[in-house]
């Protein structure tokens, strides 16, 4: 199993030949978006893919720093007893000149030490810019490995316009990456990839979804919690995944492995095996990536596809609020009301138990002040589903809702900080009993954990919660009846729903 591959000696050895400065590197090290691989996550990957059986092979690190990846997946090979590989021709790219003196030296190394053992190693670095030299490459590979930086692509960047110029559309370096390197494998060519999980939902990776598995299919995904253990020392705050996806058509039936921990240790990781179909369902337009980690999750995701309605059945829409604070006039967000003044809803107003507003101690406003400029922004007063848009990686929910309640707050109109979704029909509330049976359900820590299957984010989008399946108009009203008695207790909710809404299908 993968889990028992990593061994103290190759870890030493990795520890050992690498050479990196620090504190030298700083300033290319944020230019170029670089996180550097620790040694028992490299010799993790390196094991993700399967034995070679041939006697030579080529593999590609695009942005391979001072080449962990590499030097991992080569000790990788020279612990196979049965090893058929004698001879392995290596490409690397690396944009950041202060780092190739390091690769040199440690490829340098390795060829020497591998030669021992049999295995002929010739390699070629390239101090280029991958995304803009990708087309000079006239070979394919049989395996790439990578951990690509991560920031986002500058719209007016030289690069994002040579990827749009090829027809790629990607929001961001690592999904350009992918994207170029999977371009360069053979057929049933492998590659593993460390990045964060956000390109499993959401429009803006749609393309690259789609794009993804139209040529690849997954073998394995590594889910790791934690979102500051991975690359602890780097400050990512995401949700981060290794997967290992094949050159070769989608095949009905496969298996995935999906192994989960909660940090960087690997230690008492969970492994099951999903069926490709329920990772990615055939005929989801979104294609989204599920990651199923346990039996729980299983046991939600077959419960939650049971339910027959959606936002559209129900004639409900959701959209982000349309205030952005930042853009507004001077002096008109104010905290305490003054002539002309309408409620605004942020994020710190919301919480599952219900809402908090007006708040004393608001750190952003309460209210804003209705002129010329902002009225098309403003919503006439009804019974609205509210929900944050962010929440805080301390949080432990994900989806958080309440009702701003009509008939408790009198004002003519009311309006909302981008930074929270809010359910309407035509920008006009709901019938009271749906708006709270709609929240009641929301806040059910079944959709929590729905939720998290196939997102890693803190953000919860408008797309999001339109692929979420709903309970039918009769079975909302049903929740919403129960509203007053339940609404601030986790317990009491999770049992009404479970006992109105799933034990009815």
């Amino acid at each position: 199993m993968v889990l028992k591959c990593i061994n103290k000696y190759n870890k030493l050895y990795i520890e050992n030949i690498l050479t990196q400065n620090k504190e030298q590197n700083l300033i290319n090290k944020q230019k170029y978006s670089q996180y550097y691989t620790s040694p028992n996550i490299a010799i993790y990957m390196a094991y993700f893919f399967k034995k070679p059986n041939k006697k030579e092979i080529r593999i590609l690190e695009p942005g391979a720093g001072e080449g962990v990846l590499i030097i991992a997946f080569i000790l990788r090979l020279l612990q196979d007893n049965d090893r058929k590989v004698k001879k392995i021709f290596i490409t690397l790219y690396e944009i950041d000149m202060k780092l190739i003196v390091s690769l040199k030296n440690n490829m340098d190394t390795i060829v020497e030490y591998a030669k021992v053992y049999g295995l002929e190693i010739i390699y070629e670095i390239k101090n280029k810019n991958f995304i803009l030299k990708f087309n000079e490459e006239k070979v394919k590979f049989n395996y790439i490995i990578t951990n690509p930086p991560y920031m986002k692509l500058s719209n007016d960047s030289e690069d994002n316009k040579k990827l749009l110029d090829i027809g790629i559309n990607v929001p961001n370096y690592y999904a350009a990456f992918i994207t170029l390197s999977k371009r360069l494998l053979l057929e049933n060519g492998e590659i593993v990839a460390i990045t964060p999980r956000s390109f499993c939902n959401g429009r803006y990776y749609l393309w690259f979804r789609k794009d993804l598995i139209s040529d690849m299919t997954f073998d394995k995904i590594h889910l790791f919690e934690s979102r500051k253990d991975v690359f602890k020392e780097d400050d990512i705050l995401q949700e981060n995944i290794i997967y290992h996806c094949i050159k070769k058509k989608f095949k009905k039936r496969k298996k995935v492995k999906i192994m989960y921990t909660y940090n960087n240790t690997l230690e008492n990781a969970s492994v099951v095996e999903r069926n490709i179909e329920d990772v990615i369902y055939p005929n989801d337009s979104k294609s989204m990536i599920r990651i199923l980690k346990d039996n729980q999750d299983e046991e939600i995701n077959q419960k939650m596809n049971c339910l027959n309605c959606d936002l559209k059945k129900l004639n409900i829409e959701v959209s982000t609020g349309p205030i952005v604070d930042f853009r507004e006039d001077d002096n008109v967000l104010t905290k305490k009301y003054e002539n002309k003044c309408v409620p605004i809803i942020f994020c710190e107003h919301i919480s599952k138990n219900g809402l908090n507003w007006p708040r004393n101690d608001v750190k952003k406003y309460n209210y804003i002040k209705k002129n010329e400029k902002n009225r098309k922004n403003l919503r006439k007063n009804g019974n609205f589903v509210i929900l944050k848009r962010m929440t805080s990686k301390e949080e432990q929910r994900r989806i958080i809702s309440c009702v701003w309640e009509e008939t408790e707050y009198k004002f003519e109109e009311v309006t909302f900080d981008n930074k929270v979704n809010y359910f309407h029909r035509n920008k006009s509330g709901l019938p009271i009993l749906l708006a709270k049976g709609l929240s009641i359900y929301l806040n059910s820590s079944i959709v929590d954990v729905y939720f998290r299957t196939f997102s890693g984010n803190t953000q919860v989008n408008v797309t999001d919660l339109r692929s979420i399946k709903y309970p039918n108009k009769n079975i909302l009203e049903n929740l919403g009846s129960k509203y007053e008695l339940v609404h601030d207790s986790q317990e009491l909710i999770d049992g009404i729903v479970e006992e109105i809404v799933f034990n009815n299908n």
